[in-house]
C-alpha cells in the first residue's frame, strides 16, 4: 500500500485491512526495491510452505489408505484360520457342516440384541466359530459313541 498517512494508527487500520507491507509518499526507489525483494521471498516461502502441507497430507492420505488395506487383508486371512481351525475340530462329526457359521451367526444375533457394541459383535464373530475347538484332542471313541 502506498499512503501519505504516516502515522502509527494509520499503519495498524492498513495492516488490519490486509495490507501486507504499505509505503510512505515520497516512495524512495531503493526501499520500494528492498520491499518488493522482501516480498517476493515471503511469498515464495509462503508457496513452498502450502505445497509442502499438501504433499504431506496426500502421504497421509495414501499410507492411510495402505494400512486400511492391509487391515481388511489381515482380518480376512485371520478369520480364513479361525474357521479352519474350526473346520478341522468339525471334521469328525459330519452331521454339523453349518454349524459353525450358525453359531456365529446366532451369537451375533443375541449380543445385538443384547445391545452390544459393534465391535463387539464383529469380535464375536469371529471367535465364536473357536467353540468346539477342544473336539481336535478329544478321541474319535469318545465323540463319536453310539448314543446310549
Amino acid at each position: 500500500m502506498v499512503t501519505a498517512l504516516g502515522e502509527v494508527n494509520d499503519r495498524v487500520r492498513a495492516l488490519d485491512a490486509g495490507a501486507d507491507d504499505f509505503l510512505t509518499k515520497p516512495v524512495d526507489s531503493s526501499e520500494l526495491s528492498a520491499r518488493v525483494k522482501s516480498l517476493l521471498q515471503v511469498k515464495a516461502l509462503h508457496d513452498h510452505l502450502r505445497n509442502y502441507q499438501q504433499e504431506l497430507e496426500s502421504e497421509v492420505a495414501r499410507k492411510t489408505e495402505a494400512l486400511q488395506d492391509a487391515l481388511t487383508r489381515l482380518k480376512a486371512v485371520s478369520l480364513d484360520t479361525i474357521y479352519r481351525l474350526a473346520r478341522a475340530a468339525e471334521f469328525k462329526d459330519q452331521t454339523t457342516c453349518a454349524h459353525l457359521y450358525r453359531v456365529s451367526h446366532y451369537s451375533v444375533v443375541i449380543a445385538r440384541a443384547s445391545g452390544r457394541p459393534a465391535e463387539w459383535n464383529e469380535v464375536l464373530l469371529n471367535a465364536s466359530p473357536m467353540h468346539d475347538i477342544g473336539k481336535i484332542g478329544i478321541s474319535d471313541q469318545i465323540l463319536c459313541k453310539p448314543e446310549s
